[in-house]
């Protein structure tokens, strides 16, 4: 058998090195253009070309509202106080189909189920690691497409499931560790991440917004990690027509669906807008230097189909706006009295439904509200005095005297019902949640 020569067995060899190679190359860049695609298809454009621009320009450290304003009506809730049903904390609260869920991680560290007029009826699920059990609820939703109660349990990594009369349905296993999230399609999931940095089993997140399915696929991420958190858990919307984010400092609340990003309100502060250079600051530097500055930030928000509420910060002081979406008119303060309906007043909104919202208050002060209603014997008249009294028997500051020209210019109307509510109610009671219906702008 003749011998090859020598050159041709290394042209031959040097063609076939050559062409592994081409193939290798070849095959790295299909790789890259998969992954780069797989990529651009979690990550798009936000479509910023169709959304609402709501402008503060000035905030004054004083700003009052009375209820009558704002508000068409207040109905008063007291909470069932048993020993199946003491709440330690209100986490959030969901209205829903005349039915009020209450998320408490402190106390009873379930998620309790009310009617509309605060009788308990029972718990969402029970405590424990087994199937179907929570040791701690992080947050809840409602799937409005699978019409269900969904709680997030962290340490145990699931979403459980469960029937409106607190019957366990499924648990979804998902592995992560997120903050908030929502259902925002048959099956899919908007989860947010309050982090800076995140890796996990090796895999390493770099996105506060994670939109998956039901076994963890991420189908869109978006808001890469900064140097900051903003804390609590309230990031999504709680009303169930639509499903919106607002992230971290962001001052924006963005429309989410399964496949799409877009941004939906601006609130615009003006020159009290946090410079992006302030954004550049380690976390403990920048809420130092933002406790102390002239700037504004959006805290959380709440929308229904008529009206947009939020709060924001400022000089560490909380307002609440109301923006009435059909007028396109906003109201804000910081400092509210309650012209109607036993004086009472709850914080922040925590949740909206059907154009109705809910806040809440804690009972431990009622029996000086008490005191006023019995003295006052309801007279309009007498009300102001006794609330000016009280005023002037302490010391008069600025946010005082807002108050005192709030109380001057009211006219109080408490029902013989509103009333009796309020009497009933102890110091040791459970929260008293408050649901506001807004009224109508000609």
């Amino acid at each position: 058998m003749p011998i090859k020569n020598k050159s041709l067995v290394f042209q031959q060899t040097l063609n076939r090195i050559i062409y592994t190679n081409m193939i290798k190359n070849i095959i790295c860049l299909i790789m890259s253009a998969m992954m780069l695609a797989c990529t651009n298809k979690l990550k798009q454009e936000i479509d910023t070309s169709n959304y609402k621009l709501i402008t503060i320009d000035e905030i004054p450290e004083n700003a009052g509202l009375k209820y009558s304003e704002v508000f068409d009506s207040i109905k008063i809730i007291p909470l069932e106080t048993t020993d199946e049903s003491l709440i330690g904390r209100i986490d959030k609260v969901i209205y829903h189909d005349n039915r009020i869920y209450v998320m408490d991680q402190v106390l009873s560290k379930s998620v309790l189920a009310f009617n509309s007029d605060g009788k308990y009826l029972f718990n969402i699920g029970n405590n424990g690691k087994g199937p179907g059990e929570y040791d701690e609820p992080n947050d809840i939703a409602i799937d409005q497409f699978s019409n269900k109660i969904m709680i997030w349990c962290n340490n145990n990594r699931k979403i459980l499931s469960y029937y409106f009369d607190g019957t366990f349905f499924e648990e979804i296993k998902l592995d992560y560790l997120f903050d908030s999230f929502s259902v925002v399609g048959p099956g899919i999931f908007a989860l947010y991440i309050d982090r800076t940095n995140y890796v996990d089993n090796g895999i390493k997140i770099k996105h506060h917004l994670l939109i998956v399915n039901k076994s963890g696929e991420v189908l869109k991420h978006e808001f890469e990690f900064g140097n900051l958190t903003k804390g609590g858990f309230n990031f999504f919307n709680n009303n169930i027509h639509s499903y919106s984010v607002s992230p971290g400092y962001s001052n924006s609340i963005f429309r989410i669906g399964p496949d799409s990003i877009s941004l939906k309100y601006q609130i615009e502060f003006g020159k009290h807008t946090i410079p992006e250079d302030f954004f550049k600051f380690p976390k403990y530097i920048f809420n130092e230097e933002l406790e102390h500055s002239d700037y504004a930030f959006l805290k959380s928000f709440s929308e229904s189909e008529n009206y947009l509420l939020f709060s924001f910060v400022y000089k560490s002081m909380i307002y609440n706006g109301f923006y009435f979406k059909k007028e396109e008119k906003l109201y804000f303060a910081n400092l509210f009295l309650n012209d109607f309906a036993g004086l009472v007043k709850g914080g922040a909104i925590l949740t909206g439904n059907n154009d109705l919202f809910l806040s809440y208050f804690e009972p431990y002060q009622i029996e000086s509200i008490k005191d006023i209603l019995n003295r006052s014997q309801n007279d309009n008249i007498q009300i102001k005095n006794e609330l000016l009294n009280m005023i002037q028997n302490s010391n008069v500051d600025s946010r005082m005297s807002e108050y005192k020209n709030l109380i001057k210019s009211a006219t109080f109307s408490i029902s013989k019902k509103q009333n009796e509510i309020i009497n009933a109610i102890n110091p040791s009671d459970n929260p008293v949640l408050i649901l506001y219906y807004l009224r109508k702008i000609a």
